[in-house]
């Protein structure tokens, strides 16, 4: 569960008419939020499937189909396969499905090397690609750094999003 905030600062922004009362008041609105999920897996593979956010709300007073959260929906799921002594492959697929929108799947290839570095690459169909490479400084603690960049007409105003990651995984410390 949690709470969602969406603010609009619409009354600060320059306008050419200034009396237009599309832009005079700002757009502000908080609603709960409840998510479900499940998750299984073994060493060998992974499913999953995710609704985070249930209730559909409105983003402003005036209810417009254009203007609500809608309810999202992920299906994960992966396979593990030992290659040798030293090396895994895991190749995964994510889904994720919207009302109104083309339904979305990431493609991900992960190589794991003598289990401490994560080496891969992602591409969301027709929209996107990346590459990663994390390290596993000790049991607990994950370093990672990923970069994307977009296929489609995006590509010409973005040069891509770099991501760092720092992971601690809390396993056996409760």
């Amino acid at each position: 569960g949690g709470i969602s905030t969406y603010r609009a600062g619409l009354s600060d922004l320059n306008v050419i008419e200034k009396e237009d009362e599309a832009f005079l008041f700002d757009e502000k609105k908080t609603s709960p939020n409840v998510g479900i999920g499940f998750y299984l897996y073994s060493d060998k593979y992974y499913v999953g499937f995710s609704a985070p956010k249930l209730f559909e709300t409105t983003v402003d007073k005036e209810s417009s189909s254009t203007n609500e959260l809608k309810r999202h929906y992920f299906i994960i799921g992966g396979y593990v396969w030992q290659l040798n002594s030293k090396w895994l492959f895991k190749p995964s697929l994510l889904t994720k499905v919207v009302a109104g929108a083309p339904v979305s799947n990431d493609i991900t290839m992960q190589f794991l090397y003598n289990e401490r570095v994560w080496l891969g690459a992602m591409y969301r169909i027709g929209d996107a690609a990346g590459l990663f490479i994390d390290f596993k400084i000790n049991r607990q603690l994950t370093l990672g750094y990923g970069y994307d960049f977009s296929l489609n007409e995006l590509s010409g105003v973005n040069n891509g999003t770099h991501e760092i990651m720092l992971s601690y995984d809390f396993d056996g410390f409760i």
